[in-house]
C-alpha cells in the first residue's frame, strides 16, 4: 500500500500534537498557544528534546518524503521557534 504524503499543514498539526504531548498536553492546545511566549512556558528534559528531535526527524523524511540534511534543517527552525525550553539543573550546589 502506497500511502500518500501529508501537506505541511498536516505534518505540523501532527507535530504540534506531539510537541504539546511532550510536556503533558492531551494534544495541541491552540489557546494555550496564542498566548505571548507561550513556547517559554514550559520545559522539558535534555532527554525529552532528543527524543521528540528523533521522531520529528522520522516522522518528517515519511511523511513529507524529505531527504536527511532537508529534514535536519527543517527539525532546526522548528526547534528554534517553538521547541520548548530546556531545564536547567544548577549543579553548583
Amino acid at each position: 500500500m502506497n500511502k500518500q504524503k501529508l501537506t505541511t499543514t498536516e505534518f505540523l498539526d501532527k507535530a504540534f500534537d506531539k510537541l504539546f504531548q511532550s510536556v503533558g498536553f492531551e494534544k495541541w492546545d491552540k489557546e494555550f498557544s496564542e498566548k505571548p511566549d507561550w513556547y517559554l512556558q514550559k520545559t522539558w528534559s535534555s532527554e525529552q528534546s532528543k527524543e521528540f528531535k528523533k521522531w520529528f526527524l522520522t516522522e518528517i523524511k515519511k511523511d513529507l518524503k524529505f531527504k536527511k540534511e532537508r529534514a535536519e534543517k527543517e527539525w532546526a527552525y522548528f526547534d528554534l521557534m517553538w521547541g520548548w525550553k530546556e531545564q536547567v539543573h544548577d549543579n553548583s550546589k
